[in-house]
């Protein structure tokens, strides 16, 4: 991950289903981060459309978010905490999609 310059902020999303208890665990590990350096922290919870919840990770795309989820489009940021289950497949494509710019961090049950 490259620091940001010094006249910017490092942007954190923490990525959730936003179930309290395992969002509480990657917003303590951003705010740790925010302690360290300069930052912003934008909190994103993510859900599946009912008909593909159930589908392996591998075969999830992001159109297949329910129409609750918040968006997920450029610009990404510098540092991507997700937790759960739910995250995993958005979790492994995001550096992609960012051109390797994000620095990605899965927590709990990533398979």
């Amino acid at each position: 991950m490259t620091a940001p310059s010094s006249s910017r902020a490092l942007t954190i999303w923490v990525v959730s289903d936003g179930r309290a208890g395992i969002e509480n665990q990657a917003l303590g590990l951003a705010e740790a981060v925010e302690r360290l350096t300069p930052a912003e922290i934008a909190v994103k919870h993510v859900r599946w459309r009912p008909l593909f919840d159930r589908l392996p990770s591998a075969f999830k795309t992001p159109a297949m978010l329910a129409p609750t989820s918040d968006p997920l489009t450029a610009p990404w940021p510098d540092l991507w905490i997700a937790t759960g289950r739910a995250t995993l497949p958005l979790s492994t494509r995001v550096k992609a999609w960012s051109q390797g710019r994000t620095f990605v961090v899965q927590t709990q049950d990533p398979r």
